[in-house]
């Protein structure tokens, strides 16, 4: 069925239901009730159907729209930023915080389906990582990765990760804590214990269309975000406003580098914590077996 939707491109009915989320409480409803069918014009002009679905609190949990697309791909985008406007509107209107957090998509010809949702791993025991706290430079860097991490855009994902990049990449990581003569060099000194690899790639989202950056370190990692965080800066500090904002092109193509960032971030930045700790066994000081 799924094979069969991908091969037609003929215009047909497509179902994409969009799950909202509170950003305040978690909560996988906003704080509007609406009961009224109604219909929305797209980008472009093409209308779209649309039904709320209210949970068991009667706050709105769900808008499930029916619209004429050629493929998932087209009706996924054409819905999701019909949808991003109405609930701009709803939040310069009521004032209040408003996400998508997942999407349902049918093929209502050829019966496929598909779900998009969030991810939630396994549970991971903490214990053995408690520990002593954190020099003032390690604070900083974790505070800004946990900014990251906890964050939902990817504006604030990739701008907070970055500076953790750019960190490490300057030179600027000296793990002042380290005993005198504890070790002879820093794993991550000039970049050289750090490059991108395939399963980045692939987990980030970002491989088909940074495919080169395999292999590579993280200087020429910087030099392809660059151009992005320019953008994103220059449009936060008060230059040209950027009209494809939080579009759906515009936030798919974001999301897969602000992910990469993440990534390189998590492992330079653990990898980094890692050398920190051992420093501080009497035990054991050899960094090569770090590595």
């Amino acid at each position: 069925m799924v094979r069969a939707s991908r091969e037609d491109r003929a215009e047909r009915e497509f179902l994409v239901a969009v799950y909202l989320l509170n950003p305040l409480t978690r909560a996988w409803d906003i704080d509007l009730l609406l009961e009224a069918e109604f219909s929305i014009a797209a980008p472009g002009g093409a209308e779209i159907q649309i039904a709320a679905a209210n949970g068991a609190n009667g706050r709105l949990g769900e808008l499930i729209c029916r619209s004429q697309a050629a493929s998932a791909e087209a009706a996924v985008e054409l819905v999701y930023d019909a949808v991003a406007d109405l609930l701009g509107r709803w939040c310069v209107t009521h004032g209040r915080g408003m996400e998508i957090a997942g999407l349902r998509v049918a093929d209502m010809v050829h019966q496929a389906k598909w779900r998009a949702v969030p991810f939630r791993p396994s549970t991971i025991d903490a214990t053995a990582d408690i520990g002593d706290g954190l020099t003032a430079e390690h604070r900083a860097l974790a505070a800004l990765y946990r900014q990251a991490r906890n964050a939902s855009s990817p504006i604030q994902r990739l701008l907070c990760a970055m500076r953790i990049l750019d960190s490490f990449a300057a030179g600027q990581r000296h793990l002042k804590s380290l005993p005198t003569g504890s070790c002879t060099h820093n794993m991550f000194d000039n970049c050289s214990g750090f490059r991108v690899s395939r399963e980045m790639l692939v987990l980030s989202g970002a491989w088909s269309r940074h495919a080169d950056l395999e292999g590579q370190d993280l200087h020429v990692l910087i030099q392809t975000l660059q151009p992005v965080r320019t953008r994103l800066l220059g449009m936060l500090a008060g230059e040209a406003l950027d009209t494809d904002i939080g579009t759906y092109s515009w936030l798919f193509q974001l999301s897969g580098l602000a992910n990469l960032a993440d990534c390189a971030a998590h492992q330079i930045l653990s990898g980094d914590f890692a050398l920190w700790r051992q420093s501080r066994s009497s035990d054991y000081y050899d960094m090569e077996e770090v590595v």
